[in-house]
């Protein structure tokens, strides 16, 4: 998959081309990026993370994708990015929980639940997978 082909990112090819042949490695890109979101500028993060894409397709890319796109509300886009972090580093727990945050606000609470027991078990440490794995339990328990 490519950013550029979810729904909510409308990407300039031409100055994601221009992104890539700065020079800068991907990990600088996602700084970058990081940084263009704390200050609002989405379009601008959004054409970051998809140049730092075409150079290195790691995980934690597509994660931080999933993150700035669920700041935007972009749910549904975000759900498919932390999918493409799972598919590359299976063992990430912040990856399924993050996706089952997403997917509790989707309305899809079996499904969270799934992906928060995923990351129980993969971080049992992980004081967020837990509690997001019993309130996702308690929701499902009031629809009985």
């Amino acid at each position: 998959m490519r950013l550029d082909e979810l729904d909510a990112v409308q990407l300039d090819d031409r100055e994601v081309e221009e992104v890539v042949a700065s020079g800068a490695t991907a990990l600088e890109l996602m700084r970058q990026a990081n940084e263009e979101s704390s200050e609002g500028r989405m379009t601008r993060a959004m054409t970051l993370l998809a140049a730092a894409l075409q150079l290195d397709d790691r995980a934690e890319l597509w994660f931080n994708a999933g993150k700035h796109l669920s700041d935007q509300g972009h749910l549904e886009d975000a759900l498919l990015c932390y999918d493409e972090a799972i598919l590359r580093s299976p063992q990430w727990s912040t990856a399924y929980k993050n996706r089952a945050a997403t997917l509790v606000h989707l309305g899809e609470k079996r499904a969270a639940l799934a992906s928060f027991e995923i990351a129980v078990k993969l971080d049992p440490d992980d004081p967020g997978a837990r509690s997001g794995r019993d309130y996702t339990r308690s929701l499902l328990s009031g629809e009985a």
